[in-house]
């Protein structure tokens, strides 16, 4: 980038990559001495096309008496990072500590009348604050990131100004660049593939794949591999996402509407091990209807009502749900272990264990026509089990034909 000044000519209209933008015209030169308002301008912080450039004239008595102890550095000159040319080198003789007094102001939001100066001063020693306020303020990137940061998001050895017939000589396409790389975010992407593992119940180190990842860079040519996250970050992410929910949650349970009513059930999966899934019903003050899941805890040893109803005992403490008028009604199927737990969650919360016992209907359908096609036999039952199995190869056919000599 070129260290004078950027001009601000008239944009044209762009529609589709980004929205429209309007861009204000730089005001009339000061002449030397003369003040800025002071008052905070309502005018938009410029962008790469409209940035208002260093200009000491703008320093008068009484922009200088806002800044106390800090005044013009006069120091020898450095290799001068790209990011020098977008504002003031001053020298800060308020602060005893030596790395930290020289600072650079940003000649944009000075020009333009900010007043918070923490938003735009900023100390030289390393420039990575001052690089942060220039992409996120300004939309003005390193020429690194605006070329070379292009050149590495490409698609088939084509950079994203290829799709965009952009030049990046041009202060506006190089807006329009930075717009662009200004509306993807990391963060975003990794909170999409999070609710997606999370709503299909996919492995989290599927990302990890190579073929995942070429299927995400094609979509979005300035995706690279380092916006990938892994599946260890992933998990993480989702640790953190429950542990920054657990308060909200439990802030909405408690101030529910209605009662809060219940439904849990075992679930062993294929590789044996067994879960209890425990679900809340209610309605918030909002009169919004709500179906959540409170946990899924791990289930060891024999799952009798009394385990069972140490679990959703726990559970029940861990989200606050323990006054009695707040507890609402169970619904469960109809295993035997199922009464005992009831029994036990009773005797804990003072309510009736045969008033809050709903018994699942479907279940009990379930019964009834398994008891019409099978038998009340259990050898019938078992015979059809063993006939039919879990072979998912089986046509319709084959499964009516075991049926049929089972019960024949």
């Amino acid at each position: 980038m070129s260290s004078e000044p950027l001009s601000s000519p008239s944009p044209s209209n762009q529609t589709g990559l980004i929205d429209r933008t309007e861009y204000s015209s730089l005001p009339p030169a000061s002449s030397p001495g003369s003040s800025l308002p002071t008052t905070p301008s309502p005018r938009p912080r410029g962008t790469a096309v409209d940035f208002i450039g260093v200009d000491w004239t703008l320093w008068g008595r009484q922009e200088w008496s806002k800044w106390p102890g800090f005044e013009r550095y006069t120091g020898g000159q450095d290799t001068r990072a790209w990011w020098q040319q977008y504002g003031y080198r001053v020298e800060d003789r308020s602060t005893s500590r030596q790395g930290n007094r020289l600072k650079w102001i940003c000649a944009d939001c000075f020009a333009r009348g900010f007043k918070k100066k923490s938003d735009f001063c900023f100390v030289c020693s390393t420039g990575a604050a001052i690089k942060k306020h220039l992409r996120n303020a300004h939309g003005i990137l390193a020429p690194a990131d605006v070329d070379g940061g292009a050149r590495a998001s490409s698609l088939g050895g084509r950079p994203i100004t290829h799709f965009i017939g952009a030049d990046l000589n041009n202060p506006h396409d190089q807006f329009l660049i930075s717009k662009l790389r200004g509306r993807f975010n990391s963060k975003g992407l990794r909170v999409l593939l999070l609710d997606w593992i999370t709503y299909h119940n996919l492995p989290f180190d599927i990302v990890n794949t190579e073929r995942f990842q070429r299927l995400l860079l094609y979509g979005n040519p300035l995706l690279d591999a380092t916006h990938i996250p892994s599946g260890k970050t992933l998990l993480r992410m989702l640790e953190s996402e429950y542990r920054g929910a657990v308060g909200p949650v439990t802030e909405v349970l408690r101030s529910a509407r209605s009662q809060v009513h219940f439904s849990f059930d075992g679930w062993t999966s294929k590789t044996y091990t067994s879960f209890l899934g425990i679900n809340a019903q209610f309605i918030d003050r909002t009169f919004v209807q709500h179906r959540i899941l409170l946990g899924l805890r791990p289930l060891s040893g024999k799952h009798n009502g009394a385990s069972l109803a140490d679990e959703v005992a726990d559970t029940l403490a861990f989200w606050q749900v323990n006054n009695p008028d707040t507890v609402g009604y169970f619904t469960l199927d109809n295993a035997a272990n199922n009464d005992t737990c009831m029994e036990d969650l009773a005797f804990e919360h003072g309510f009736s264990s045969e008033e809050r016992r709903i018994r699942c209907a479907a279940h009990i359908l379930n019964l009834c026509v398994r008891a019409m096609l099978y038998g009340s036999k259990r050898e019938n039952f078992a015979a059809i089990v063993a006939a039919d199995g879990d072979d998912l190869d089986d046509d319709e056919e084959q499964v009516d034909q075991a049926i049929d000599e089972a019960l024949n």
